[in-house]
């Protein structure tokens, strides 16, 4: 591992920058929250969501035969062209709500999707949700921040190499796109609305027989 990206671990795990003693206390904060819990009792975490909502659930792979990783710039940029297609089909050119987990100081992790979302606001933590952190003792911090889905490609790849964990959401939070390093898992208001989204990118859903 080179020095500096060591060092930059290093400080991040001493300094806790992910980390915050409460969310922010203001008209758009409460109003996130109240849309957030009217449509999920989750946290906003991919495989939360998918466990808690598998019949509005459906899962679209970056890559062919479910390829993880992309290796040439074309393959990074199908990664790309596949989330930004799903991406605006789902918000019709309004803007969307991208929310970034990070862990406490005590992680190497912390401080990754922070850094990823410029402009971003502290929302809310783990213990602010009805359902407890499944780390236990390691806490999630939730930054968001109002965005274009136009204005989401670098954070897209960000994700797709593990340098970030977002869930993106419509205006009004009523669906969720979580992408992942090896494509998305996307949650619809209603089964119909989801078996029409199936359809039209059938050709890059899972071809398992558990649609992961």
């Amino acid at each position: 591992m080179p020095l500096a990206h060591y060092a930059r671990i290093v400080r991040r795990a001493v300094d806790g920058r992910a980390t915050f003693r409460r969310g922010e206390s203001s008209r758009r904060a409460t109003a996130l929250s109240r849309a957030w819990d009217e449509h999920w009792a989750e946290e906003p975490l991919g495989h939360a969501l998918r466990e808690a909502h598998g019949d509005r659930w459906v899962r679209f792979w970056s890559l062919p035969k479910a390829k993880r990783y992309a290796d040439t710039d074309a393959e990074h940029a199908e990664v790309l062209r596949r989330h930004l297609t799903v991406l605006r089909s789902l918000a019709e050119g309004t803007p969307v709500w991208v929310i970034a987990q990070d862990w406490d100081g005590r992680t190497i992790e912390s401080g990754w999707s922070r850094d990823a979302v410029p402009g971003r606001w502290p929302w809310r933590r783990s213990h602010d949700f009805a359902v407890s952190d499944e780390q236990g003792a390691v806490g999630s911090f939730y930054w968001v921040r109002s965005s274009a889905v136009e204005d989401l490609a670098g954070l897209l790849r960000d994700v797709a190499e593990e340098r970030a964990n977002v869930v993106v959401g419509g205006e009004d939070l009523s669906w969720v796109y979580a992408p992942y390093d090896g494509g998305a898992d996307v949650i619809l208001p209603t089964r119909a609305r989801r078996d029409s989204l199936a359809r039209r990118h059938r050709h890059w859903r899972s071809t398992r027989r558990d649609g992961l």
